[in-house]
């Protein structure tokens, strides 16, 4: 018996989730409000596709500290700094 983590299970996560690949990177959305907030999570797939780069998963899970949820998506990594950029500047917040 062990205790699990908070790491492991995000680890879990990414693994079930199509893991890390070459080329792929994860961001991290902080208090994303998804259920105020009707579309949010299309509305942040479409900031990130208008930079040509694919949205190629997405899950949220409950915040744990703070309201709304932490938002993972998982997308190809060849613009990152564009990316987040783009989501910074409407409105969202990342986490390192």
């Amino acid at each position: 018996m062990g205790i699990v983590t908070e790491t492991e299970i995000f680890r879990a996560m990414m693994h079930l989730f199509g893991g890390k690949e070459d080329g792929d990177g994860f961001l991290v959305l902080a208090n994303v409000r998804l259920r105020e907030r009707i579309g949010a999570m299309s509305r942040i797939a479409s900031i990130i596709e208008e930079l040509n780069v694919p949205v190629l998963a997405m899950f949220s899970l409950p915040h744990r500290r703070a309201e709304g949820n932490r938002l993972y998506v998982r997308v190809q990594a060849q613009k990152m700094d564009e990316v987040k950029k783009a989501l910074t500047e409407a409105g969202y917040k990342l986490e390192d």
